[in-house]
């Protein structure tokens, strides 16, 4: 059942974002195609979402790893 509470953003090159507060999972999300190199007409181009979940310990490590690549960028 869908979590009427998410929360949903595009983060931007592709990426989709969304939180579920009910189990505070940060979910993130990206559509690729099956094959890219097929034409569009071949069944193996179809598009799909690969995801990733987030848990808040990973997350702050992702933000912690971040602030020692971009220094200067600051929270």
């Amino acid at each position: 059942m869908p979590d009427a509470n998410a929360l949903d953003a595009y983060l931007g090159d592709g990426i989709h974002a969304q939180f579920l507060p009910v189990s505070g999972q940060l979910w993130l999300m990206v559509e690729r195609a099956n094959n890219p190199f097929a034409p569009p007409e071949d069944p193996r181009s179809l598009m799909h979402i690969e995801r990733v979940c987030l848990e808040r310990d990973v997350y702050e490590a992702l933000v912690r790893f971040a602030g020692e690549c971009w220094p200067d960028a600051g929270p």
